[in-house]
């Protein structure tokens, strides 16, 4: 098995053990979930390259607190920063792009 595929399946194994020890009273009451940081982390750290890639398209369905969206626009931002620090004009129009291309809804 490929390491990508290990951390595929341990990331799957650990979402699962998430989503099944979930608080129940408030899954029950009000449908929410929430993913912890520590978690959100280890699931970009598999996407590590779209992330950083100022034109990636990111959707959260379901962004209650935005734990993926804040840190995804962190990422593109600091990639603008790296590639595009020295031009005010192209820093302000790729950072526009970054954040165009991350968006979120909450139903």
């Amino acid at each position: 098995m490929s390491c990508h595929l290990l951390a595929s399946a341990i990331m799957f194994a650990m979402i699962l053990a998430l989503v099944l020890s979930a608080p129940k009273k408030r899954a029950a009451d009000h449908g929410e979930v929430f993913t912890p940081a520590l978690m959100v982390g280890a699931m970009l750290v598999l996407v590590k390259g779209e992330t950083e890639r100022i034109d990636a398209r990111f959707l959260e369905p379901a962004c209650g607190s935005r734990n993926f969206l804040v840190p995804v626009l962190q990422r593109k931002l600091a990639s603008v920063e790296v590639k595009f620090g020295k031009s005010d004009f192209k820093k302000r129009h790729y950072a526009l792009l970054g954040r165009c291309t991350a968006t979120g809804s909450n139903f």
